[in-house]
């Protein structure tokens, strides 16, 4: 897993990184836990006073990382980071519902693309 736009405040900038990147390059793994764990690694370097979040959107089928899902949790609650999942196409739920509760998170299950709206302003509004 790699970060493709680091954290910044300029969304047009953030537009801009990601459009700009080959999404070509991506194959039929997926590397849920190592993303995860990457985008918690990241904001490491966030002071402690700010507060952290982490939005997944994955079908929760795990199936190429080396990163273990314990590990996840230890390094999300060590740094006070929750962690929002969102879940869609035939998800595997179980471990996507463990990591929003156990890290102060929550939850959802999108069905379809206008879904999305509602869930991105309970994110913002949490």
């Amino acid at each position: 897993a790699k970060v493709v736009v680091p954290l910044t405040d300029d969304a047009a900038y953030a537009v801009r990184e990601y459009d700009d990147y080959d999404k070509r390059t991506q194959g039929l793994f997926s590397s849920v836990n190592d993303g995860i764990f990457t985008s918690l690694k990241t904001l490491d370097s966030v002071p402690p006073t700010s507060p952290k979040v982490v939005v997944v959107f994955a079908d929760g089928d795990e199936n190429a990382s080396s990163t273990k899902i314990q590990s996840i949790f230890e390094h999300a609650v060590k740094n006070n980071v929750s962690i929002y999942c969102v879940g869609f196409g035939y998800a595997k739920d179980e471990e996507l519902q463990g990591l929003s509760l156990y890290t102060g998170g929550k939850y959802y299950r999108a069905y379809s693309k206008s879904d999305l709206k509602a869930i991105f302003l309970d994110i913002y509004n949490s």
